[in-house]
C-alpha cells in the first residue's frame, strides 16, 4: 500500500490492485490457517459473508464425509455463532467467524477429525462456548464452589477460558491453550493438544479438552445453562442419518419441537445491580 504515495507515478497502483490488496489483507487478518484461507479464497473470493446455504454444500464437498443431520447442527453453531431461533431462520457465515472455528477446532481436512472436535467438545455439558467474561459470571454466581464452565476466549486466538468458583466463591479464570501438531505423515493429518497456562512449564499436555478437566480436582460441577443443550438433546436423541445434498438446511424447519426446544435452550438473562445485590430475571 505504501506504492500508493511513491514518487514515481508509474509504481502507483491502480484501483483494481489496491482493491485486489485489500481483498487479500483482510483474507490474511480473519483466517490464519492456510487451508481455510485458500478454500475460503477459491470458493467465496472476495466475499465477506456468505449464506449458510450457500456455504454448508460446499464445506461438506472439501471435508468429503457423509451429511449427518446432527453435524449439520452443530456446525451451524460454531460458524453462525449463537443458537438463538431468529438467528437460525436467515443464517449467515462471515469471514472473521470461519477464521475463528479454525483457529479452535481446525485445521479443516479430508477427515471426519475437523466435525469430531466440534462434535466432542459441545456435548459436554460444561461447554457454553460463545459468551463473555461478564456473562460466565453472571451463569456462575448463583452456584458453589467448584462449579464451573468453558467458554471461548475472544482475546486470545485459538484459545479458550476456563471460569470457575473457588472455595471462597471468588471467580477464577483461566486460560487453556491450544496447540496443533502435524502427525508428520503422508496423510496430512493431525492432533491437538491442550494445556492450562499456570505457567506452561508446570502445566501438563492433554491429548484432548475432557481429559484436562478431569485433572483439576477444583473442579467439581458443570455450571447448568449452556445455549448447547438444545445439540445435546439432540446427540441423545436422534438417529444419525445421511441427508440429501438438497436438504442440507432442512434441519432448521424440520419440527415444531425442535423450534420449542431451541426456545427453552436459548439463554437469556437481564440484571439490575443493587447496594451488594444482583438480581436475576431468566
Amino acid at each position: 500500500m505504501e506504492k500508493c504515495w511513491s514518487a514515481d507515478f508509474r509504481e502507483r497502483p491502480n484501483f483494481e490492485q489496491i482493491i485486489s490488496a485489500l481483498e487479500d489483507l483482510i483474507l490474511q487478518l480473519s483466517i490464519s490457517d492456510p487451508q481455510g484461507r485458500e478454500w475460503w479464497k477459491s470458493n467465496f473470493s472476495d466475499k465477506e459473508k456468505i449464506r449458510w446455504q450457500e456455504f454448508i454444500p460446499k464445506f461438506y464437498e472439501y471435508l468429503s464425509v457423509p451429511t449427518l443431520e446432527k453435524d449439520v447442527l452443530l456446525l451451524q453453531a460454531m460458524f453462525c455463532g449463537l443458537i438463538q431461533l431468529e438467528e437460525w431462520q436467515n443464517p449467515y457465515v462471515n469471514i472473521r467467524r470461519f477464521g475463528q472455528v479454525l483457529d479452535w477446532f481446525g485445521p479443516i481436512e479430508h477427515t471426519n477429525i475437523f466435525l469430531s472436535r466440534i462434535r466432542d467438545l459441545v456435548m459436554q455439558q460444561w461447554f457454553h462456548g460463545d459468551i463473555n467474561a461478564q456473562e460466565s459470571s453472571i451463569r456462575l454466581s448463583a452456584h458453589g464452589p467448584g462449579t464451573f464452565l468453558v467458554r471461548f476466549s475472544f482475546s486470545q486466538p485459538g484459545a479458550y477460558s476456563l471460569v470457575y468458583l473457588d472455595d471462597s466463591y471468588k471467580l477464577r479464570h483461566q486460560l487453556i491453550r491450544r496447540k496443533v501438531i502435524k502427525d508428520g505423515d503422508e496423510s496430512g493429518r493431525s492432533t491437538q493438544v491442550f494445556k492450562l497456562k499456570i505457567p506452561e512449564s508446570e502445566s501438563p499436555e492433554f491429548n484432548n479438552m475432557s481429559t484436562l478437566i478431569d485433572s483439576q480436582p477444583n473442579l467439581q460441577t458443570p455450571c447448568p445453562g449452556t445455549q448447547y443443550v438444545v445439540l445435546q438433546r439432540q446427540g441423545e436423541s436422534i438417529d444419525s442419518y445421511i441427508l440429501p445434498n438438497r436438504n442440507l438446511v432442512a434441519p432448521l424447519k424440520k419440527s415444531e419441537s425442535l423450534r420449542k426446544m431451541m426456545n427453552i435452550a436459548s439463554f437469556k438473562t437481564s440484571f439490575s445491580v443493587k447496594p451488594q445485590q444482583l438480581t436475576f430475571y431468566n
